[in-house]
């Protein structure tokens, strides 16, 4: 089963699509094979309408993608939950199995994942429900090219980078 979560479309004129599946899904050539329960898929579809590449995220429980959003080098970034162990093409998160963290990671034009970060603390649920990238606009502040800013929510403690902060 393959659930579309969003879509958006690149200044390139690519389109991606994020969401999760169980079992197989193909996509164009791509098969993609469920680690386990519910794990993430990228897709780029072209402009011309074939499928650039398909990834996928996950580990044996669920991994769900909430938000995604792609900068002006194509440069795609997801957002959103795990459980316990999860693999973003070969960057591994770990969180507890019975709380979900968030994650946000960076896949490059090609498909290849760049990075992954767990945001949160194990033992203390956290989600991502918006993540956006900033192209380096003076009016922005940080004006720095490549940021990347997320939204979301957790439950009494997170960790943002080795920086914590607890809720009230």
């Amino acid at each position: 089963d393959v659930y579309k979560r969003q879509i958006v479309t690149s200044s390139s004129g690519s389109t991606y699509s994020v969401g999760h599946f169980e079992g197989t899904a193909t996509f164009g050539d791509f098969e993609l094979n469920s680690a386990g329960l519910n794990d993430i898929y990228v897709l780029k579809i072209n402009p011309n309408g074939s499928v650039g590449w398909a990834v996928k995220a996950g580990g044996s429980s669920d991994d769900i993608v909430t938000s995604v959003s792609v900068d002006d080098s194509d440069n795609v970034y997801i957002g959103g939950s795990h459980y316990g162990f999860s693999s973003f093409g070969g960057k591994d998160l770990t969180s507890s199995s019975t709380v979900k963290n968030c994650f946000v990671a960076k896949i490059n034009s090609t498909g290849t994942f760049v990075w992954a970060k767990k945001v949160g603390r194990n033992n203390f649920e956290s989600s991502v429900t918006e993540v956006k990238s900033i192209e380096g606009d003076g009016a922005m502040i940080p004006p720095i090219e490549g940021s990347v800013f997320i939204s979301g929510y957790y439950r009494q403690v997170a960790d943002f980078g080795g920086n914590s902060t607890n809720g009230s």
